[in-house]
């Protein structure tokens, strides 16, 4: 192999280490494992937790508290959030892509820029919400409707 070839492909190994994907953090509260593929938590203790930008996709936290938790950023994708109580959660663009948040009390939740495409929001509590620019496209509304496809951002239409 020419000088130049070696070159490369040493440079090319060097760097591979670099431009991989960092591994999911975890973080363990209270006993329960977060951040682990498909985790199961039912009626965990987060309140007022930090889990900001933290991969949770297939997570069960049925009945969990996470009151005053920071999600913002966080994914939650096909998660069971159902009976979780989430007063004055921070969800800041937070992905909560077909999530379960029936019968959720999200009181005060921040919910802006958030995306709840195809979520379940059956009998949830998002009174005092703010979910300016949150996609709430093809979810279930608290009320049992289906939101717009395509128009419904901020609000269920």
């Amino acid at each position: 192999m020419p000088a130049p070839t070696r070159i490369a492909v040493l440079l090319a190994a060097l760097a591979l280490p670099l431009l991989a994907a960092p591994a999911s953090a975890q973080v363990v509260i209270n006993g329960c494992t977060l951040g682990v593929h498909a985790a199961s938590c039912p009626g965990a203790n987060l309140a007022g937790a930090n889990l900001s930008g933290l991969q949770l996709a297939h997570h069960n936290l049925m009945g969990a508290d996470l009151s005053q938790a920071n999600l913002m950023g966080a994914t939650l994708t096909y998660s069971r959030l159902n009976q979780a109580r989430m007063n004055r959660v921070k969800l800041s663009n937070a992905i909560l892509m077909f999530t379960q948040l029936a019968g959720a009390d999200m009181g005060g939740a921040d919910l802006s820029g958030a995306n709840l495409t195809g979520a379940d929001l059956t009998g949830a509590n998002l009174s005092m919400a703010n979910l300016s620019g949150a996609n709430l496209s093809g979810a279930t509304w608290t009320d049992g409707r289906k939101c717009g496809v395509g128009n419904s951002i901020g609000a269920c239409k």
